[in-house]
């Protein structure tokens, strides 16, 4: 362009040059606008300034769906600024790590400017980026919670061996309730208000108190929704497929729910089940009869089996929750390692064994395709209700309370 202007001026008088100079800016200025919309940004910006107490180092890495990949990091002290260049392609998690076990979950855009205050003691507090904003909002909900349960767990504590703990227990248990109904309503309300925004992936996998908002079967109807609407707003994104494959085997064991729940009608009288208990006696849940009888299948070499062992047990000795009785049946054809878990987990219910474990007939005649399955029974030995998680039959029981 300027040598294009030279020539232009060349020969010309001082007045001619200064109209000629104007009218090629103008051209290039014309050229520039006939060219379109320059490309989206292909790389995010977080500013953190330390304002006190800052003498360490921050990372940047970013959430791959299967591992964290380190990105950079930076010496942060006080009265100081880092800047974080970071390459971000499609929408995504990143995570801010810094001392003290300190870390902060943020969510980038493509030309995402974010801006965070950081202490040694309070923390990251950001603002800015597309849905990172109201994201960040979320989370400081979730944490005042946080804090809230741990006073409270605190209180519980000093009153352990005074004349008031039973009442300060039933405190403890009914203001936890609220404060997860308080963290559930405000994170269905994120998920209505933001349909756009990939961060209801983390939404609905949060876990205040190391307990998800979000219960698998129980909560279908909203994993169907987020799958939906994040597959109109970020239909190629890693993230997004990742949680549409969850949701895809959501639907699978809806669907074999269904049919298990359509052969094991409500109302029918449940098949006999008689196996050896601890004791080698046969022992057959006909025997518990008087109140309602939870059937609960389960094996002591599965995973989610042996978490439900811990929750199952809490519902269990829950006086305000309708009694029930339990009948365990354990998938193993190892005696000894059944005893074992039985013992471990502290389940003293009525615990029987079926040793052909997978290929037990009673798989079928349940229709149990994975594990656990609780199937609750109503004093006469009626089906009343199927559940694949103890959360799900917690749920059930609180709505049998009201």
């Amino acid at each position: 362009m300027n040598s294009l202007m030279r020539l232009c001026l060349r020969g010309l008088s001082a007045r001619q040059a200064k109209i000629t100079s104007i009218l090629v800016l103008l051209l290039a200025v014309l050229m520039h606008a006939c060219q379109g919309p320059t490309e989206p940004e292909d790389s995010a910006l977080i500013t953190l300034h330390c304002e006190e107490g800052c003498n360490f180092k921050v990372k940047v890495s970013r959430l791959d769906t299967s591992l964290i990949v380190p990105l950079d990091s930076l010496m942060l002290k006080t009265g100081q600024t880092a800047k974080f260049d970071i390459p971000v392609k499609e929408p995504g998690f990143y995570l801010i790590t810094y001392p003290e076990s300190g870390r902060r979950l943020v969510v980038l855009h493509p030309g995402d400017n974010l801006k965070g205050k950081i202490t040694a003691h309070s923390g990251i507090i950001f603002s800015g980026g597309v849905e990172n904003d109201y994201y960040q909002q979320f989370v400081f909900f979730l944490d005042t919670l946080r804090l809230k349960t741990d006073s409270l767990i605190a209180v519980l504590d000093a009153a352990r061996y005074t004349g008031n703990y039973a009442e300060q227990l039933k405190f403890f248990d009914s203001t936890l309730l609220t404060f997860r109904q308080q963290a559930r309503t405000k994170a269905i309300q994120y998920l209505q208000q933001h349909p756009q925004a990939l961060s209801q992936i983390l939404v609905m996998n949060a876990l205040p108190a190391q307990q998800a908002l979000f219960m698998g079967l129980a909560d279908s109807s909203w994993f169907y929704y987020t799958d939906s609407t994040l597959g109109v707003y970020f239909p190629d994104n890693e993230h997004r497929l990742m949680h549409h494959n969850r949701v895809q085997h959501l639907r699978q064991l809806a669907r074999a729910e269904n049919q298990a729940k359509k052969q094991l009608q409500q109302g029918s009288f449940a098949p006999e089940i008689s196996l050896p208990d601890f004791s080698d006696r046969i022992k057959s849940w006909h025997s518990l009869k008087g109140k309602p009888v939870l059937l609960y299948f389960w094996a002591p070499v599965d995973a989610p089996s042996r978490q439900t062992n811990a929750k199952l047990k809490q519902i269990f000795e829950d006086k305000s929750l309708p009694s029930f009785n339990v009948y365990a049946i354990a998938f193993d054809e190892l005696p000894d390692r059944w005893k074992a878990a039985v013992n471990l987990d502290k389940i003293w219910w009525t615990n029987v064994i079926d040793t052909l474990g997978e290929r037990s007939p009673l798989r079928r005649q349940y229709l149990i395709k994975r594990l656990p399955v609780m199937i609750l029974l109503d004093e006469q030995g009626r089906i009343k209700q199927r559940f694949l998680s103890a959360d799900a039959f917690k749920t059930y029981l609180e709505n049998q309370r009201q």
